[in-house]
């Protein structure tokens, strides 16, 4: 019996942690877009509404069977079985989510340029919960975050949109 409150109490920490990250995404979305600035892109109101859309959808894969407990096991704790593989489940997350750095780049430019800022939404949003910036994030370990060089230039557009 204390084994299921336990795993209740682990799941309910884990979905105010999404919660809270999911808010601080819209709040650095927010942020974003409420900043003047000379970044082409975020001054067209068709690529406003694709950024938009995607925010809106920020993590979603995190509440399925493929992560859910996966996550909740891994940084929460709960049954602790081995059969709960989170490599397998960060693999699937990164894959249907591509504001991260593994999958950010595209063939459009478009949406190349729509992941990146959205990579650097959630950066932020961390931040708020962590104490640094999108930019500190990059810049703590960028040689493992591979951003492509052509890239480089407006992820720093973005960082300075943002702070």
């Amino acid at each position: 019996m204390m084994e299921a409150y336990e795993i209740i109490k682990n799941s309910r920490l884990y979905l105010d942690y999404l919660e809270e990250h999911i808010k601080n995404v819209e709040k650095a979305f927010n942020k974003l877009i409420g900043t003047k600035n000379n970044v082409e892109c975020l001054n067209d109101s068709e690529f406003l509404v694709m950024l938009k859309e995607s925010v809106s959808q920020h993590d979603l894969s995190k509440f399925t069977k493929e992560e859910f407990v996966q996550y909740r096991e891994k940084f929460y704790g709960g049954i602790d079985e081995p059969a709960f593989d989170f490599d397998a489940a960060w693999i699937n997350h990164y894959t249907n989510n591509h504001h991260h750095i593994e999958t950010y780049k595209t063939i459009y430019d478009t949406t190349t340029k729509l992941n990146i800022i959205h990579m650097v939404i959630d950066w932020t949003a961390m931040g708020y919960k962590f104490g640094d910036t999108a930019r500190a994030f990059y810049e703590s370990d960028k040689m493992d975050k591979k951003v492509h060089d052509e890239d480089i230039d407006f992820l720093y557009k973005i960082f300075e949109v943002i702070e």
